[in-house]
């Protein structure tokens, strides 16, 4: 081979070595370019398809939370269903040694939709106390701090608290078939009435009753309002703990007793005094209404 062969040769072999070189260049370019585009359309769907996931989650659990929102809603409207106020029981206006002094503590003045958060009561037989009854209640709702600041009663207060479903029966038990008393006591029967009638599913409560409010406002007319504390002051008796249920109990039997015995040191006539001897329960419920709100004892 001469060397024009031999040089031709080299050159036509380093023309392919060259060209394959270029080749293998811009192949990896490419190779290393759509190895780029995969990274990018694989991290773009990864992205995609978390902020996708991300969306479908927070939709179920929106969708899950308006299912829960609207079972509480109509679990909510049928607790608090309205109860047709037809009471049995009625007004007596007489000063029987024989009855039962109820109290209630509740988060408001409306039986069908605020709650009870402590129940009390105080048995007597012939003048003299022979049982006493005292439950915290858990209400549904937390305590609205206007409740709180009159009663004293705190959400942590009753985190041991029966609910009312499992603390209206003994109440009603301990009441029996006994004459209530109390003071303004148609606000604790209507909210007795109302938990008996949705939990124990009957009309369990038809209890004449005596109202001290109602028999103050005959015998001391002039008294700047008849609320339990001011009554209490009228009458000289110590109060011990206001706006609790066992205590209010104890100073409504007390002041009972007070207008027992200026009935009978003064002789009145309570029948001639009210011109009538019974009023009828279910119209006196409607009428409470017209109590005013000085003397109302949540807002004492």
């Amino acid at each position: 081979m001469n060397a024009k062969k031999a040089s031709t040769f080299l050159f036509a072999l380093s023309a392919i070595f060259g060209i394959a070189g270029i080749a293998l260049f811009f192949v990896e370019v490419i190779a290393a370019a759509l190895a780029l585009v995969a990274a990018a359309i694989l991290l773009f769907t990864g992205f995609y398809y978390l902020r996708f996931a991300k969306a479908k989650e927070l939709m179920a659990q929106q969708e899950a939370e308006a299912r829960a929102a609207e079972l509480r809603a109509k679990e909510e409207a049928e607790y608090f269903a309205p109860v047709v106020a037809d009471y049995e029981g009625r007004e007596l206006h007489a000063l029987p040694d024989d009855f039962v002094v109820i109290d209630l503590e509740t988060t408001g003045f409306n039986e069908n939709n605020d709650e009870i958060v402590e129940l009390g009561a105080i048995k007597v037989r012939d003048g003299k106390i022979v049982d006493r009854y005292s439950q915290l209640v858990k209400p549904r709702h937390p305590i609205p701090a206007a409740a709180s600041a009159v009663n004293g009663i705190r959400d942590d207060m009753l985190a041991d608290a029966p609910a009312l479903p499992d603390a209206i029966s003994p109440f009603v038990d301990f009441i029996g078939d006994n004459i209530l008393v109390g003071q303004n006591i148609l606000f604790d029967i209507k909210f007795t009435y109302v938990a008996a009638y949705r939990h124990l599913h009957q009309k369990v409560l038809r209890n004449d009753y005596v109202d001290i409010l109602s028999l103050s406002r005959r015998l001391f007319p002039g008294l700047p309002n008849y609320k339990l504390g001011t009554l209490a002051e009228h009458f000289g008796i110590a109060v011990d703990e206001a706006h609790r249920a066992d205590a209010d109990c104890l100073t409504e039997l007390r002041c009972y007793q007070y207008i027992q015995n200026f009935v009978t040191e003064n002789q009145i006539d309570l029948e001639k005094l009210f011109g009538k001897k019974r009023t009828p329960a279910a119209s006196a419920i409607e009428a409470e209404a017209a109590v005013s709100a000085s003397d109302n004892k949540i807002s004492e």
